[in-house]
């Protein structure tokens, strides 16, 4: 049941869920984030009724005159509904439907499609979509795991409430070359669990699932985690041939998130790094 607000910014009316009283919306006129407080309409005072005529029997008229003949009436003409209020209805009811979307997945975890675009980085290292323009951080090493600096890319979503990302660390050359004579890959396993507990750290999460991935000669783990900040989905993939061994970390973080979600999904999906 939707319930008739009112924005407390721009003043302009529209509609929400009744479940979402009293929490903040935004507006879907001025994008104002506003408590949704419904609207009330003051009751009309009832109407003063005249004390009933109280009439003697006396004053009763023997023979009442009959009522006269009314004349015809003139026909009606029919009513006609302007194009102009038809148009007004239906956009009306437009904006209010589209204005309760808006309101719904407001920090819902959903990436509309449309926001989705390739990024590759200035040294074509890797391949991936992002759901807008990234910011470019630096990475420490991490020498637990014989990984050294690299970088992160991310995007933060105001209205989804959600972050993706893209992170790699490069090896140690010392490590790489051992690793093609590590067979059993423990010294891969090492490096890949210094990678997945700082990046447990960095996110504040607990994880609750973890399964093995492969990407072509790539290798990796999938995780999930609960965070303080909802749910997040983050792949560890390590690349220990081509030009650029690396340990790369992409991950969605956001309310409702899991590694079967369509953001995970179109992260792990689009992911190419350098052959």
């Amino acid at each position: 049941m939707f319930v008739p607000v009112s924005c407390t910014s721009c003043g302009k009316p529209f509609q929400v869920p009744e479940a979402t009283l009293g929490r903040l919306t935004p507006c879907p006129w001025c994008k104002a984030v506003v408590a949704a407080l419904p609207v009330s309409a003051p009751a009309a005072p009832p109407a003063a009724q005249a004390p009933p005529e109280v009439l003697s029997l006396d004053d009763a008229e023997p023979n009442p005159p009959k009522p006269k003949p009314e004349a015809p009436r003139e026909p009606r003409e029919p009513f006609r509904v302007s194009p102009r209020l038809v148009i007004s209805l239906v956009l009306g009811c437009g904006l209010a439907a589209g204005g309760t979307v808006v309101a719904l997945r407001y920090g819902s975890g959903h990436i509309a499609d449309s926001s989705w675009s390739a990024f590759a980085p200035a040294d074509g290292s890797f391949a991936v979509d992002l759901p807008g323009a990234p910011v470019a951080e630096e990475v420490p090493a991490n020498p637990p795991g014989s990984v050294g600096p690299g970088a992160r890319f991310s995007v933060s979503g105001w209205y989804s409430k959600t972050t993706a990302w893209v992170a790699h660390a490069d090896l140690d050359p010392a490590l790489v070359a051992k690793m093609k004579q590590d067979s059993d890959r423990v010294l891969s396993a090492g490096a890949l669990m210094a990678e997945r507990e700082r990046e447990r750290q960095r996110l504040g999460g607990t994880v609750t699932s973890e399964v093995p991935v492969r990407l072509n000669a790539a290798w990796g783990v999938e995780l999930e985690m609960t965070t303080p900040r909802g749910a997040a989905a983050v792949w560890l993939v390590l690349v220990d041939s081509g030009p650029k061994p690396r340990v790369y970390t992409l991950g969605v973080e956001g309310r409702g998130i899991t590694g079967k979600s369509a953001a995970a999904r179109r992260l792990y999906n689009s992911f190419r790094p350098a052959q």
